[in-house]
């Protein structure tokens, strides 16, 4: 699997730092395999742009905003995204702005779709290097975590304004 043993921890690690309202600092969580790499440093050469290295960093801002954040996924959804899209099969799509690879093996979301994660790649920042920019889970169209979230806390609420004492 192109993702280091000690992946699950940096990551838990960079999300804690981003809870507290720090910048996290970038670490290497993975690579692409030299099939994926040779497809995006092919692209890349196409356009006349120096090659990318192997190894992908993980900071981690984005991709919790938007997946934890926005999209109300628990920290182990996103953890678990990463890791399928961290596979060995994924392959790489090429596409006109960012650079994309997605696993082809259907996932259970966890929410009743079977999903196909992909990885976003964002290739300038940490040059040499491509950080994980964000990760999305395609096809998972039953999740609505934060619908349900509002829905609990207002049910919730109720409780406590009916149950009076006495």
């Amino acid at each position: 699997m192109p993702l280091y043993a000690d992946e699950v921890k940096l990551i838990r690690g960079n999300i804690a730092v981003i809870k507290r309202g720090q910048k996290p600092r970038p670490v290497v969580i993975g690579y692409l395999t030299d099939k994926q790499l040779e497809d995006v440093n092919a692209f890349r050469r196409s356009r006349g742009w120096e090659p990318m290295d192997q190894d992908v960093v993980f900071v981690g801002t984005h991709v919790y905003g938007s997946r934890v954040v926005q999209d109300g996924y628990s920290e182990d959804d996103l953890i678990a995204q990463i890791e399928s899209g961290f596979s060995t099969s994924r392959k790489y799509i090429p596409t006109k702005k960012m650079t994309v690879l997605q696993n082809p093996a259907p996932r259970q979301s966890g929410y009743g779709c079977v999903v196909k994660d992909e990885l976003t790649l964002e290739c300038s920042s940490k040059f040499p290097r491509s950080e994980l920019f964000s990760v999305v889970p395609r096809g998972d169209i039953n999740h609505k975590p934060n619908k349900l979230t509002e829905a609990a806390e207002a049910a919730s609420l109720s409780r406590k304004l009916t149950d009076t004492p006495g």
